[in-house]
C-alpha cells in the first residue's frame, strides 16, 4: 500500500530541498528535445513512496482525485513501460486526463528492481500531445536499445 498523501509530499525535505535543483536541470533537457516531463518514483516494500516531479500540479492531481496505489503497482514491471501498452481501466482514465488536462502524453517508464533497498526505483519521461506521435515512433524505432 503506497502511503504517500498529498500533505507528506508537499512537506516532503528531499522534494522541497531537490525539485527546484531538478527542474533547473531539466530546462536545457527541454528546450533541446521534445520531452517536457520527468519523474522519479521511489517504491519502497513497505508501501512508502517517494514521487520527485517536474509537474508538481499533476502529482497532487493523482493524490487528490485517485487511489495512488492502483495507478503505480500496475506500472512496476520491471524494463521499459509505455502507458498506452499497459491497458487497465484506470491507466487509461490516468492517461486521457493527463493527455486533456496536464499537457502530457507518451509517458515511458523505466523500473528496476533494487534488492538492497527493497524498493523499485522508477524514471519517467514523456512529451507533450502535441508530439505524441513523434514520441510514439520513437520508443517503437528504439524499443530493442531502451530494453
Amino acid at each position: 500500500m503506497i502511503m504517500q498523501d498529498q500533505h507528506s509530499y508537499l512537506n516532503n525535505k528531499f522534494i522541497n530541498r531537490y525539485l527546484p535543483e531538478v527542474k533547473k536541470l531539466s530546462t536545457r533537457l527541454y528546450q533541446e528535445t521534445k520531452l517536457n516531463f520527468l519523474s522519479y518514483i521511489k517504491l519502497h516494500d513497505n508501501g512508502h513512496c517517494t514521487d520527485l516531479c517536474t509537474q508538481e500540479d499533476w502529482v497532487i492531481h493523482v493524490m487528490q482525485n485517485y487511489n495512488h496505489c492502483v495507478f503505480i503497482e500496475p506500472r512496476i514491471n520491471i524494463g521499459s513501460n509505455y502507458w498506452n501498452k499497459l491497458n487497465t481501466p484506470e491507466i487509461n482514465t490516468m492517461v486521457g486526463c493527463a493527455e486533456r488536462d496536464f499537457n502530457i502524453s507518451s509517458v515511458i517508464e523505466f523500473v528496476y528492481r533494487d534488492d538492497i533497498q527493497h524498493c523499485y526505483h522508477m524514471y519517467s519521461f514523456c512529451t507533450t500531445t502535441k508530439h505524441k506521435e513523434d514520441a510514439a515512433n520513437f520508443y517503437a524505432r528504439h524499443k530493442v536499445k531502451l530494453l
